[in-house]
């Protein structure tokens, strides 16, 4: 079937893939990200809601993705999959509690990308390694046809 497709209309179906998969990617990360954020609004992610009164919070670990054991234990890690621990000084009382964290959109972004670069180096390899091929068939296929006419005659 894919023998009787013309290199423009061919081309045209790989344009138009190319084009729906990027509405799709920038359609799902406006929505999955709006829903990470408003999980984390949600269980008050602002850490300055973490302290009443006067007493200040503090970061003690930086945001980072939750382990196999924290994911089990930790029902912030259920949102987002992330969590930092913070701290809150009351009366030279030191209370640390786990907050869920929005996902670092960024790695993610890189990691994606790092991806379709992969795939598109493996799918620009196999393209090259069978047009290789074909060539190399088709000329052995012309030196077999000139051998038969030069032995024909």
């Amino acid at each position: 079937m894919i023998e009787f497709c013309t290199k423009k209309r061919m081309a045209a179906v790989i344009a138009i893939l190319i084009s729906v998969t990027l509405v799709v990617l920038m359609v799902e990360n406006n929505i999955s990200h709006d829903a990470h954020t408003e999980a984390f609004l949600h269980e008050g992610g602002n850490l300055s809601n973490l302290c009443s009164g006067n007493a200040v919070a503090k970061n003690h670990e930086d945001c980072h993705e939750c382990s196999v054991q924290e994911k089990i234990d930790l029902v912030q890690c259920k949102h987002t999959g992330y969590v930092l621990k913070a701290s809150c000084n009351v009366n030279n009382t030191l209370h640390v509690v786990n907050l869920s964290c929005p996902r670092n959109v960024y790695i993610e972004e890189r990691n994606f990308w790092i991806f379709e670069l992969c795939a598109g180096s493996v799918g620009l390899l196999s393209y090259a390694v069978v047009y290789w091929r074909q060539r190399r068939l088709e000329k052995l296929l012309i030196e077999k046809v000139n051998r038969q006419i030069a032995s024909g005659s």
